[in-house]
């Protein structure tokens, strides 16, 4: 497994620096905004990955490459399962995350840097687990799903590169406070710490979570070190703009986050996208 953990991170890494948007008249759903796009495909592709665990004659191929077991491990679970929920709640509540800090991002860094930290920061983050039940205080008879670790990677990718200062309320007009990205993820980290040092019958896979951690801090370092705040506008194939992100759209300030304005402007897209192609 850590060899094509390594290949998976190499290819990643080729993704997200050759990666250029193609032009909307090649692509499927042109009214969408490149992170709509792409968190609604994660999204699409987790609940079906999660319906999938309810069809018993797919069980033998979904606990063999979906569900990462730590005493029997096969390479490809450490990208598979973190597509993998078995439990709806557990699908709830990362996609929830997904949706909270997902668009953000997203918007910031572009899909190209985004999915290649977020599938290795998965990849990463399942590598650690493997480590920690084989040579650690792992349990080696348990299993792990989820998408928890390349969550993690994102959200540290996030923290560590943006320099929005603001966070508004949603369902509040003047609703604002303010928003310390850094000192956040710093709480977050020493949260999960605390967590894993702390005695009890946990089922969360920690050490999955800091792998992803470690991701996110690796690309959001490598970035500012090879003048990342410098970079030029995202361009497409031909050389033209990307489209615009869901923040800009929705006409946020760059200086604050807006996750109610987010969500609006990608249902939105979403209506006129389904609305043109049943117009078609």
């Amino acid at each position: 497994m850590s060899a094509f953990v390594l290949l998976t991170v190499l290819v990643c890494y080729g993704f997200a620096h050759y990666y250029a948007p193609p032009s909307p008249s090649y692509r499927m759903f042109p009214d969408l905004s490149p992170t709509t796009a792409t968190i609604g495909a994660l999204l699409v592709i987790n609940a079906a990955v999660a319906v999938a665990w309810r069809v018993m004659p797919l069980w033998p191929l979904m606990t063999r490459y979906f569900m990462h077991v730590p005493g029997y491990p096969r390479a490809v679970q450490s990208v598979l399962n973190v597509f993998s929920h078995v439990q709806y709640e557990h699908l709830l509540a990362n996609m929830m995350m997904l949706c909270l800090v997902g668009p953000a991002c997203c918007d910031l860094v572009g899909r190209g840097v985004f999915m290649g930290t977020y599938i290795s920061a998965g990849a990463v983050g399942t590598l650690f687990s493997l480590y920690w039940a084989n040579l650690g205080r792992g349990n080696i008879t348990a299993h792990s799903v989820g998408a928890s670790a390349a969550i993690w990677g994102i959200a540290a990718l996030y923290c560590l590169l943006t320099d929005q200062e603001r966070i508004k309320i949603p369902f509040l007009k003047e609703g604002e406070v303010a928003f310390w990205p850094k000192m956040l993820f710093a709480a977050f980290v020493v949260f999960e710490i605390f967590s894993a040092l702390k005695k009890g019958n946990s089922t969360m896979d920690h050490a999955s979570h800091f792998g992803g951690m470690f991701v996110g801090m690796a690309t959001a370092g490598y970035l500012r070190a090879n003048g990342w705040q410098d970079r030029p506008s995202f361009l497409n194939r031909e050389g033209g703009a990307v489209q615009q992100g869901v923040q800009e759209k929705a006409g946020v300030d760059g200086k604050t986050v807006d996750v109610g304005a987010m969500a609006k402007e990608g249902i939105k897209e979403v209506k006129e996208s389904i609305s043109s192609k049943v117009g078609k």
